[in-house]
């Protein structure tokens, strides 16, 4: 039974990250990775901001409704820091360590049977 449950999850989250693409493309962003495993860690979707010439690395959640508080609200301290260990591999993996980069998180949610996305850019500060 959790297999199944699982399963139902990755596929809503991989729905959840399709919509976060074709939302940062209509906001003129170039994809250049998604679901890229780094050190235990996931870097859900990896882009650039032509407007500002940053590497963006997008944290996707998503939850069927608000009744547990927003999706956002469930990135942990220690998300955070597996995300930035993430970045940092794939910045030197991809000879990019040189490069301006951010942290943003798109956040859906349907909210009375409407489709709610919030993009949170430079959402949390790469540090220690």
């Amino acid at each position: 039974m959790q297999e199944s449950k699982n399963k139902k999850n990755v596929g809503k989250g991989k729905i959840a990250e399709q919509e976060a693409i074709d939302y940062l493309k209509t906001k003129n962003y170039t994809i250049l990775d998604r679901n890229s495993y780094h050190d235990h860690a996931e870097l859900d979707i990896v882009a650039i901001d032509k407007m500002v010439k940053q590497v963006v690395f997008v944290e996707v959640k998503s939850q069927k409704s608000d009744f547990f508080g927003a999706p956002e609200l469930q990135i942990t301290p220690q998300k955070i820091r597996h995300l930035y260990r993430a970045a940092e591999l794939w910045l030197w993996q991809h000879r990019m360590h040189n490069e301006a980069c951010r942290f943003d998180v798109i956040a859906i949610s349907e909210v009375k049977g409407k489709k709610k996305v919030v993009h949170y850019e430079n959402a949390f500060v790469m540090g220690r």
